[in-house]
């Protein structure tokens, strides 16, 4: 191990170490202490590394290790063509490699919240999946406690079903003291901050998790969050271009379009969030639609056909149909389908800006209340 003042080119320190395999973690630890007192680091004993200094199976953690690997792929189909194909092939690999893990040693914790990664990245929704992966994330806390991702996986399972916002809260903290490096943790602390609408504490968190992770896009969420929607639309522009099979990008840039007025952009970019997804005769069915007879049956064309759409087959939240309805107008509808999602716990944020348009209306904030946010 060496520590290297790169500025100069300047070796600063070195060490050799030899262990058995099976003390890997408990290398790491060693390691990452020796460094820690060549640099003088001023810690707290809350600061000090948190990798317990036990054996691991060898067997299992090289399993453990296979299921990153698809589980990666996983994440990386999202942005490719057919990818809810591709994406629920690699998920499964990365299950059944994180199940082999925990056969050949129930004690290791990693695998655990591995599976729970992995059903996060799958195309299901959070009420089919969370159920399912939530006792992985209980076991994996009960077998270490210090695992900082375990504790963002029980933060994120708190607010996005439970509405356990106080508890949540607490596991994300937690998580960033453990591992206060991790831009996923303070990337979802973010996204709670802001549902809570702490937003320049949210706008800090989503600063931080750009900075530690500088080579993705971590900051457009958060201007779209604080109605920065200059900003917002640049960099929404630049994921589109670098990510052309995403279609998170056209769907932020048709709700800021559809906020401040712009129609016919608004309209543009719904049709081009339904040609990435794979639905060209929507996209052609609602320019159509734009061009006969404007903007709101434009949006009710798309409506009405994502109402009909198989629930078995592929999933349109219903609160996404509910911000449809929203945008023309129609609060009745807007509402009874906000409904709908309430009741199977599978919410878009009440923070997001799509809901201006009835966050005054009563029944915004009867909502809110029922879901436990602060008024």
């Amino acid at each position: 191990a060496q520590l290297i003042y790169a500025p100069q080119d300047k070796n600063l320190w070195a060490q050799s170490y030899e262990r058995d395999l099976h003390d890997v973690l408990a290398l790491q630890s060693t390691v990452a202490r020796s460094i820690a007192t060549e640099i003088r680091a001023q810690t707290t004993p809350g600061d000090q590394p948190a990798i317990a200094p036990r054996q691991v199976n060898l067997r299992a953690h090289e399993a453990y290790l296979q299921g990153r690997y698809h589980l990666q792929l996983a994440v990386n189909a999202s942005l490719k063509k057919d990818k809810s194909k591709l994406i629920s092939v690699e998920v499964d690999s990365a299950l059944g490699y994180f199940q082999q893990a925990i056969q050949i040693d129930p004690n290791y914790a990693p695998p655990y919240v591995g599976i729970w990664e992995a059903w996060q990245a799958s195309p299901l929704p959070n009420r089919d999946w969370i159920p399912r992966a939530r006792p992985m994330v209980v076991k994996a806390l009960q077998l270490d406690d210090t695992l900082a991702d375990a504790h963002r996986a029980m933060a994120d399972t708190l607010c996005g079903i439970d509405w356990d916002w106080t508890g949540a809260e607490r596991e994300y903290q937690r998580a960033i003291q453990l591992e206060p490096s991790n831009a996923d943790v303070h990337g979802g602390y973010s996204g709670f901050l802001f549902a809570v609408g702490r937003n320049q504490e949210a706008m800090k968190e989503a600063e931080l998790q750009q900075v530690l992770d500088p080579k993705n896009e971590h900051m457009s969420d958060a201007f779209y969050m604080t109605r920065q929607f200059d900003r917002a639309i640049d960099l929404y522009h630049s994921r589109a271009q670098t990510a052309p099979s995403d279609f998170v990008p056209h769907l932020q840039l048709s709700n800021i379009y559809a906020l401040t007025g712009n129609q016919r952009e608004s309209i543009s970019e719904v049709q081009k969030m339904a040609t990435v997804l794979e639905y060209k005769e929507l996209a052609a069915a609602i320019g159509l639609a734009y061009k006969s007879f404007g903007y709101e049956k434009a949006l009710n064309v798309l409506a009405t056909r994502l109402e009909e759409i198989d629930s078995h087959t592929s999933y349109v939240p219903n609160w996404y149909i509910a911000a449809l309805y929203s945008f023309m107008g129609d609060k009745d509808q807007a509402f009874a389908w906000l409904e709908k999602a309430y009741k199977v716990r599978d919410m878009s944020s009440l923070a997001d800006p799509q809901w201006d348009p009835i966050r005054s209306d009563p029944r915004f904030t009867d909502l809110r209340h029922r879901m436990g946010l602060p008024q």
